[in-house]
């Protein structure tokens, strides 16, 4: 690579970087909710963040962290979903739940967390109540791979519909 070429990709991995993430620090509304388990109904809480003057109701994606809890994954992904038209509801299944990786509760326990996370949005007129996605971070890459399995929709969704796969 010579040497204007490695400067052009520099350039393009700070604007990536610093650009994009600060463009994206928008505030949010913060969304306070509890777990769907009746046996540890946890309260729970979330920052949703919405693209500017939508025509109307938009399509959402619930963003779920790791063992670690919200970190700056979030702000690096919200420019691009907000610019595509679509609400992000960052949720935080940490806080009050568990106080690091050894007191993490098992996994079963953040399924209620993401679907009552879901139900939450499904309430609010400026979300489409059918186009509410899920990704995840790590443990919570997996938290939403098991969303979709049709045990844990019966359970905690009965017949309603789960996200949007």
């Amino acid at each position: 690579m010579n040497s204007l070429g490695g400067v052009g990709f520099l350039v393009g991995v700070l604007r990536a970087v610093l650009v994009l993430p600060a463009a994206a620090s928008s505030a949010g509304t913060k969304i306070s909710f509890r777990s769907l388990d009746r046996k540890h109904s946890h309260h729970l809480s979330g920052t949703l963040c919405r693209p500017e003057k939508p025509p109307g109701p938009v399509p959402a994606i619930v963003l779920v962290y790791g063992t670690s809890g919200m970190d700056l994954r979030g702000e690096f992904y919200r420019a691009s979903i907000l610019g595509a038209g679509i609400a992000s509801f960052e949720v935080d299944f940490k806080t009050g739940v568990y106080s690091g990786a050894l007191a993490r509760p098992k996994l079963d326990t953040f399924l209620p967390m993401a679907f009552a996370a879901l139900k939450e949005l499904r309430k609010l007129p400026s979300i489409d109540p059918r186009r509410i996605g899920i990704m995840g971070f790590s443990v919570g890459g997996h938290i939403g791979l098991r969303t979709v399995m049709e045990s844990n929709l019966k359970q905690w969704m009965g017949a309603e519909k789960g996200f949007v796969v």
